[in-house]
């Protein structure tokens, strides 16, 4: 769904059409999958910002 939707261009609906399931399952399972991506980028200490005191 990610790389449907976000990396390749495509519609939510245009999605749901070749994946054969409804366009909120895409919006619903997008929204997660951008959640965990989200928690796994703010684990690692590489991506946090430094104080500059």
């Amino acid at each position: 769904m990610i790389i449907h939707t976000i990396l390749l261009g495509y519609t939510e609906v245009e999605t749901a059409k070749k994946m054969g399931i409804s366009q909120q399952a895409v919006h619903k399972g997008k929204k997660r999958a951008l959640e965990k991506l989200r928690e796994e980028y703010l684990k690692d200490e590489y991506w946090k910002m430094k104080d500059d005191d």
